[in-house]
């Protein structure tokens, strides 16, 4: 009957994760790589942070300082892919243009409006805009209010 050596099988077992863990991040990083070749819009977030992790949890000892500089501009490659990402992404540029015309009517209204301070009153301009892809959608409303004297019967 042959001896068995448990401290020799649980390093076998753990070398088998390791290299198993390795493949995958291997895998991952294969599909970024063909990804990025073949100009595609997006990359699986899921690869990115597989191999990003991968990389924090392997940075030998030795390298400690030079490898924590590595995981921040990792980090950092992380975020900026993420503001590409946005900046491609045709709704977030729809609801940033939206945003800002919003901002512009309220403002011009604002304007338009200054003379009501003029006779004891204050307004307030909000607008919502909507565009559904074939028709535009505008809510304009304009709150006003006394200043000064309340009212009297």
């Amino acid at each position: 009957m042959p001896i068995r050596n448990p401290v020799g099988e649980a390093e076998a077992a753990e070398r088998r994760l390791r290299e198993e863990a390795t493949r995958k991040v291997n895998e991952a990083k294969n599909r970024i790589q063909d990804a990025i070749n073949s100009g595609v819009d997006s990359l699986n977030r899921q690869d990115v942070a597989k191999v990003s992790e991968h990389f924090k949890e392997h940075i030998p000892p030795e390298i400690t300082k030079k490898g924590k500089e590595y995981a921040l501009k990792l980090e950092e490659v992380k975020s900026k892919i993420q503001e590409l990402q946005n900046a491609l992404d045709i709704n977030m540029i729809k609801k940033e243009m939206l945003y800002r015309a919003e901002e512009f009517c309220e403002a011009c209204l604002k304007e338009k409006l200054g003379f009501l301070s003029s006779i004891s009153l204050k307004s307030i301009p909000r607008v919502k805009l909507d565009f559904n892809g074939q028709e535009e959608n505008l809510d304009a409303r304009i709150k006003v209010f006394f200043i000064g004297a309340p009212f009297q019967s």
